[in-house]
């Protein structure tokens, strides 16, 4: 868990810096931004779901 198609998922990057373990601090910034954008979707999605079923 953590790492996809060899590479490591933002939500994991993330968690690595929280944690101080030994992380390529220079992805810090870029590992923030997409676990940002990850979550945006996830609520604009759910927001769609809650749209279509509440006009049900």
């Amino acid at each position: 868990m953590g790492w996809r198609n060899g590479k490591l998922t933002p939500q994991s990057g993330v968690h690595y810096v929280d944690e101080g373990l030994p992380f390529n601090w220079t992805k810090v910034n870029t590992e923030g931004r997409k676990t940002f954008s990850a979550f945006a979707e996830l609520e604009a999605a759910k927001e769609k779901v809650a749209i279509v079923a509440c006009s049900r």
